[in-house]
């Protein structure tokens, strides 16, 4: 009996270490998860060609029928090569490939999807660790006026917190 004690306490800790590791509300959301790893699962076809910067892809986004889109300052002008239009069960999801396709931005509204988001204007970073037909990846998540901005990529958050530093005024 004590043994099963001490393996259940052992799981409950390691739970709580690796779901409360400091990188923001993000982490413990299943559905903003599910939404990053549906946008890697698509295949490259799957995307039209989009030759814009990120700040001019609202026009191409709303002549595909997705409305509200928002781009978090300093992320303008980060170049659009493919974009797609989908639903994830009942809520529109935009997906563009950003920097020639290495990272793909996961766009949608924050009221359709049962999230736990950080202040507006605020940046979770973390990892999403490798999954069945999903590699290891890195996500950088903020919310403006009810629209959840996701950027990922396969890798670790060390090397998106540097490159989202590098753009966003006052990220880290």
């Amino acid at each position: 009996m004590a043994i099963v004690a001490a393996a259940v306490a052992l799981v409950v800790v390691l739970a709580v270490v690796f779901r409360g590791s400091g990188n923001g509300d993000f982490p413990d959301d299943d559905d903003l998860a599910e939404v990053v790893r549906m946008a890697h699962g698509m295949a490259e076809g799957a995307f039209a060609p989009v030759k814009a910067a990120l700040g001019d892809a609202g026009d191409w986004l709303l002549a595909k029928g997705f409305s509200g889109y928002r781009v978090p300052a300093g992320l303008d002008g980060v170049a659009v090569t493919g974009g797609s239009v989908t639903n994830n069960d009942v809520t529109p999801v935009a997906v563009l490939l950003l920097d020639g396709g290495t990272k793909r931005a996961a766009i949608f509204p924050v009221a359709r999807a049962d999230l736990a988001v950080p202040k507006d204007g605020s940046w979770s970073v973390y990892e999403l660790p490798a999954a069945k037909g999903s590699p290891r990846l890195a996500v950088a998540a903020s919310v403006d006026n009810g629209v959840c901005f996701a950027v990922s990529a396969p890798g670790d958050a060390a090397a998106l917190r540097s490159w989202l530093a590098g753009r966003v005024p006052g990220a880290r």
